[in-house]
């Protein structure tokens, strides 16, 4: 089963869309730390990739595009780094990506 409803076109069909998303995601921990790990795959850790993940999840699952800055925030402060990480361990990211999460729900 997807984890997106989705229109006709394919798309997302907007910020309730993207809430009962996150709400699902945050119902069990398990789901949100499955999603972080498949996510993780797609970039293994590499920084230039995360982009295009951040476009599949925008396109894909309806994340708004606001809400990227601040998953980047949440990696450079598990990463202990001033500017954006160039490599990002796979427990950075998870722990990062959970605490965006729980973020955007508050």
């Amino acid at each position: 089963k997807p984890l997106v409803a989705s229109t006709p076109s394919g798309r997302a069909s907007g910020k309730q869309d993207f809430r009962n998303r996150l709400d699902m995601m945050l119902a069990e921990e398990d789901v949100a730390r499955a999603i972080s790990l498949k996510l993780f795959e797609r970039f293994e850790g590499d920084a230039e990739l995360l982009p295009k993940v951040m476009q599949l999840m925008e396109k894909k699952w309806g994340f708004p595009s606001w809400v990227f800055p601040i998953l980047w925030s949440h990696l450079r402060r598990v990463t202990g780094q001033a500017e954006n990480p160039s490599l990002i361990k796979e427990h950075e990211w998870e722990t990062a990506f959970m605490r965006w999460l729980e973020a955007l729900r508050a």
